[in-house]
């Protein structure tokens, strides 16, 4: 799988090194995702083209929230 430019260069400026490979993760409806291999290891990595306003923030502070509660 090819990464958006945008998606290399901020994984590359995010995590200080460049994905070395990646594969398409199924599963969402309206964004892409993708395992990302890195030389440090593995990351998830979900993207959109045009998000809406800190939606990605939103939604990992709601993961957080629900890691909280050690339920899920």
């Amino acid at each position: 799988m090819n990464l958006p430019a945008f998606v290399t260069e901020a994984l590359s400026l995010g995590l200080d090194e460049a994905p070395v490979a990646a594969t398409s993760v199924g599963g969402g409806c309206i964004h892409e995702a993708a395992c990302v291999e890195t030389s440090s290891g593995r990351v998830f990595v979900k993207w959109s083209e045009d998000p809406a306003p800190r939606m990605f923030e939103l939604e990992a502070d709601g993961l957080r929230q629900l890691a909280e509660t050690r339920t899920v």
